[in-house]
């Protein structure tokens, strides 16, 4: 070859060596999903999975989303999300009792456990924490003064307590679990907010009514007027229970309970 030819070559090669060591671009047929999260349910050494959308899990447990559809990413039932592997139809005859994919899947919803990488826990518990310290603080007053307490100092108290929140429950309950804690430790400084009432009655039932209120519901009267005001109609309690925690709870005698405003204390 002549001195030219060489010097060509030798260009060609250095070009087109590093294109050969490229990896060819293949063009992927794989229906990927995106912003999915798996929750895992196992019973009967089985393990069934479902691939769901990650901000629809708890509003379905809180009873805000109803439609199915907005929550699945797909309606069937995995042995495995990652590897596509359904789940077996005799083993969810022998756990759930049915092969149906729509009502194993909402088994799976309400009672599995969310796989969620471990920073998206962290916040996920840390705002729950604070939901949690929000609703106390608004069930609850000093003891002493009848003063709202602060969020910040239910936090840090419910930390000195080592209170740990539970992911799947609601907010409202795990506050009511932690006043009990925090009652414990603290009770001549946390108590409970009292709602103000005011009840009307026959003067014939008034003491069976005072004394119902005093010991259903361990209230606080604060004044009687033995002549009720003008306009007020009196109706059976029975027909028409009192406002309180205690759902369902009524007296008999005659009355009606009317909010006249909140107190502390």
């Amino acid at each position: 070859l002549s001195v030219f030819s060489k010097v060509f070559c030798s260009a060609v090669l250095r070009v087109c060596a590093p294109l050969s060591k490229m990896a060819l671009f293949q063009p992927v047929t794989q229906v990927r999903m995106t912003n999915v999260a798996v929750i895992k349910y196992k019973s009967h050494g089985k393990r069934f999975e479902v691939a769901c959308y990650k901000n629809k899990i708890l509003n379905w447990r809180n009873g805000i989303e109803k439609d199915l559809d907005e929550v699945l990413q797909i309606p069937q039932v995995f042995e495995n999300v990652s590897k596509g592997k359904y789940a077996n139809r005799n083993d969810l005859l022998k756990v759930f009792g049915t092969a149906d994919d729509i009502a194993v899947c909402k088994v799976i919803l309400d009672k599995g456990e969310i796989q969620v990488s471990e920073k998206e826990r962290e916040v996920h518990l840390e705002s729950l924490f604070r939901d949690v310290a929000t609703v106390l603080a608004e069930m609850c007053v000093n003891a002493q003064t009848g003063h709202p307490l602060p969020v910040s100092m239910l936090e840090s108290a419910l930390r000195d307590a080592h209170f740990s929140v539970r992911p799947n429950d609601p907010a409202k309950k795990q506050a009511l679990r932690a006043f009990e804690i925090l009652q414990q430790r603290l009770p001549n400084y946390i108590a409970r907010a009292h709602m103000r009432l005011r009840v009307v009655c026959a003067e014939s039932d008034r003491l069976l009514m005072r004394s119902h209120l005093l010991q259903r519901f361990n209230a606080r009267i604060e004044s009687e007027d033995p002549t009720p005001p003008p306009g007020e109609t009196l109706l059976p309690v029975g027909e028409q229970q009192l406002d309180s925690e205690d759902e369902g709870a009524d007296a008999e005698g005659r009355g009606v309970s009317r909010p006249a405003g909140a107190t502390a204390g």
